[in-house]
């Protein structure tokens, strides 16, 4: 299907988000999730980041409505490749 300008429209069945209608060329990469803790201990919340690395000195912008967050430490554990468990990054108001 091609609509006017060239844009090409996807498919019904590659629109869709599910695991077996995953297309390269229409979906965004998988976020990645992670813990934030500030400096002081408080624990901020799990957040969906959109990289899956987040080396000391990155900042996160976390939206016109709260302060962006600089990456101080990131938290290693055993069970870093556990789907279940999610990397800890250390943060402080950037």
């Amino acid at each position: 299907m091609t609509r006017r300008g060239g844009l090409r429209d996807a498919p019904a069945a590659e629109t869709c988000f599910g695991a077996s209608t995953w297309s390269p060329r229409y979906s965004r990469p998988h976020a990645a999730h992670f813990q934030l803790v500030t400096t002081d201990g408080t624990v901020l919340g799990t957040r969906e980041l959109g990289r899956p690395d987040w080396p000391r000195g990155s900042v996160i912008y976390t939206g016109p409505n709260e302060p962006n967050l600089r990456v101080v430490d990131v938290l290693v554990t055993e069970d870093d490749d556990d789907p279940e468990r999610f990397k800890v990054l250390v943060v402080e108001p950037a």
